[in-house]
């Protein structure tokens, strides 16, 4: 499916969706506009729940907007059996900008094969405010999807926002990765704004992190639950990294699981400013190293 514009789509309460509900690979949707709004609960959405491969999502725009619930998602569904579809790539390419104003971005694997990759490329300026989310879950599926920000200018978030992988009351299946590289800046403006990889029960996805200007005021983590296991890969490489006094970033685990280590490498400084860097345990597992 492909939909040309010389200037505006926008999607207003509606949907915009690729399925498939057997063997067959799902179809693909292209967007081509100057401007994609997606808004008041509107989506685009490509899923399975068969055997068959979800379709990819592909989306080239000057500017793209989603606020007040809107969504663009790649789904895989529960499928009983052993053969699973896994899910389609939702793709950003040479977008100018990219705003999410309580507006979600996700791929979600609930009980079916692997998620598929949320991948932004050649990007200007991605800001997420008032609730918003970009995430990979896995929950009793498959592996989960990646994020990842390959040339992005600037990633900004605010107001409860997220960036997010994780994989819940699995049984070994591994979470996502979070890679985000960076040629200006990273900002995480307040304490409700956070980018994390959680495991509840499969391998915690990692977190690599790359630019000129990091600033924290909100979270960054990756957290391990009493039956997971802790990231093998926390890399934080920046030229400037500021923590202020809401900041936070950490490694962690409860019950017997063992956390994930920790690397941080500033060419440039480093500032801790009221906030904090921390490895953390509780109960039987051990602690990550920094």
């Amino acid at each position: 499916m492909q939909i040309i514009a010389a200037d505006t789509v926008t999607v207003n309460g509606g949907n915009i969706t690729s399925e498939t509900t057997g063997g067959g690979l799902g179809g693909q949707i292209t967007i081509a506009a100057q401007t994609l709004t997606i808004t008041n609960g509107g989506g685009l959405t490509a899923s399975t729940s068969g055997t068959g491969a979800g379709g990819a999502i592909s989306v080239g725009a000057d500017a793209v907007d989603i606020s007040n619930g809107g969504r663009v998602s790649s789904d895989t569904n529960f499928v009983a059996g052993p053969v699973r579809g896994a899910g389609g790539q939702v793709l950003f390419t040479d977008v100018q900008s990219i705003t999410l104003d309580d507006g979600q971005i996700t791929s979600n694997s609930n009980r079916g094969g692997d998620a598929g990759e949320v991948r932004f490329e050649n990007v200007g300026t991605v800001q997420l405010e008032n609730g918003s989310a970009i995430e990979a879950i896995t929950n009793l599926g498959g592996v989960g999807g990646d994020v990842i920000f390959d040339s992005v200018d600037q990633l900004t978030l605010a107001t409860g926002s997220a960036i997010s992988v994780s994989s819940e009351l699995n049984t070994g299946a591994r979470a996502g990765t979070i890679s985000i590289t960076a040629g200006n800046s990273i900002d995480l403006l307040d304490a409700t704004s956070s980018i994390s990889a959680n495991s509840g029960g499969g391998v915690a996805g990692g977190i690599s992190v790359a630019a000129p200007s990091l600033n924290v005021s909100g979270t960054i983590e990756a957290t391990t639950g009493s039956a997971g296991q802790g990231t093998d890969s926390f890399i934080i490489d920046v030229g400037a990294l500021t923590v202020t006094a809401t900041g936070r970033i950490s490694t962690s685990t409860v019950g017997g699981a063992d956390a994930g280590s920790m690397q941080i490498i500033a060419a440039d400084s480093i500032t801790v400013t009221g906030g904090n860097i921390t490895s953390e345990t509780s109960g039987g597992g051990l602690g990550g190293s920094i």
